[in-house]
């Protein structure tokens, strides 16, 4: 389960920019990300980059083979994680009279707010100032307004990273600082010296504990089936449950990988259990904690819990996710009716 390092590099060009970043020369991860500048919204004004959320910025031309092939993958992104927090926006420096008619085409099938270009401005505060001369181009912007990634948005890497930025959980300074300790990590498990693998994962996950929970994860696994110390292996992570207390997200990642992770066997619902109940004391009575401990419950063999708890947080949740809840609670009917049956 070791930590993935995407470490997103940008060739850097020079350009001289408008309004506040008039004197930006590049643009690069880490940095604040520039305004659009739009001329008009084809669809889903949004004002600009969204304060508090992940934004995804695509620059795109309704001429582009490649950024057609994207479209359904960034209405895909759009229509399942907007109630997560996540914005798409299409920049383009065509013509109004081009584009509109280009995406009245496609239908639902791009319904995520596009934007014209004014003067090329945003083409010249992102695309030149990052050193990108081709298209499609992503960017994707933390909740903080940062530059987190840059790439291509069939890159695998952008989907690995957007859920992370919109749990918190990603941080391209630290994942750079963190990558050598993690590779060192690796080296010593693979010697089977454990003492040292775990001195590295323990720096890591002092850098910032909830960016690298995952980390914890790796070392519960390291414990439990590298060196096959189970009992040791519970006690860490059930010291690190309580230490997570206030971290919601953090704990539903730990219940929800005791639960489903192949890799951590054997499985510790007991665990499990304990921080879903964790979850549910960090933010009690929201649809994603009762459905935590709706998913640890089924897994105990409690269906009857579990169908109430779900059902819960279905009728609970926002509507743009509700479908999300409701196909967990089929599953959950589904298999309880069958399982009575037999």
């Amino acid at each position: 389960m070791s930590i993935r390092r995407l470490l997103a590099a940008t060739t850097l060009a020079a350009c001289v920019s408008t309004g506040a970043y008039a004197q930006q020369k590049t643009l690069k991860v880490g940095d604040a990300a520039p305004p659009l500048s739009v001329a008009e919204w084809v669809q889903g004004d949004v004002a600009g980059l969204q304060s508090g959320k992940v934004n995804l910025v695509e620059f795109w031309a309704t001429w582009c083979g490649p950024c057609r092939k994207s479209i359904p993958k960034l209405d895909e992104l759009h229509d399942d994680l907007a109630g997560k927090g996540l914005v798409v926006i299409g920049v383009s420096d065509e013509k109004p009279e081009v584009v509109k008619p280009f995406v009245r085409s496609r239908g639902g099938g791009m319904s995520y707010p596009v934007a014209i270009d004014e003067n090329k401005q945003t083409n010249q505060a992102w695309m030149k100032a990052a050193g990108r001369n081709g298209i499609p181009a992503a960017f994707l912007v933390s909740r903080d307004g940062k530059i987190a990634w840059i790439g291509h948005p069939a890159d695998p890497a952008m989907l690995e990273i957007i859920p992370k930025l919109l749990a918190g959980k990603y941080d391209p300074v630290l994942e750079k600082q963190a990558a050598p300790l993690l590779d060192a990590a690796n080296k010593a498990a693979s010697r089977r010296n454990y003492r040292q693998a775990y001195t590295h994962l323990d720096k890591v996950i002092e850098m910032d504990p909830k960016v690298f929970s995952s980390v914890v994860l790796q070392r519960y696994e390291l414990m439990l089936t590298g060196e096959k110390d189970t009992e040791a292996a519970t006690a860490y992570l059930s010291t690190k449950i309580e230490e997570y207390g206030p971290d919601a997200g953090s704990l539903t990642e730990f219940a929800t990988a005791l639960v489903n992770d192949p890799d951590l066997r054997p499985r510790n619902l007991e665990l499990a259990a304990a921080a879903a109940e964790a979850v549910n004391a960090a933010a009690p009575n929201q649809p994603d904690s009762l459905a935590v401990l709706a998913m640890v419950q089924f897994a105990q063999g409690d269906a009857t819990a579990a169908i109430e708890n779900q059902q819960r947080a279905w009728m609970m949740a926002d509507p743009s996710v509700k479908a999300e809840f409701k196909k967990a609670l089929d599953q959950y009917r589904t298999t309880a009716r069958r399982s009575s049956s037999r």
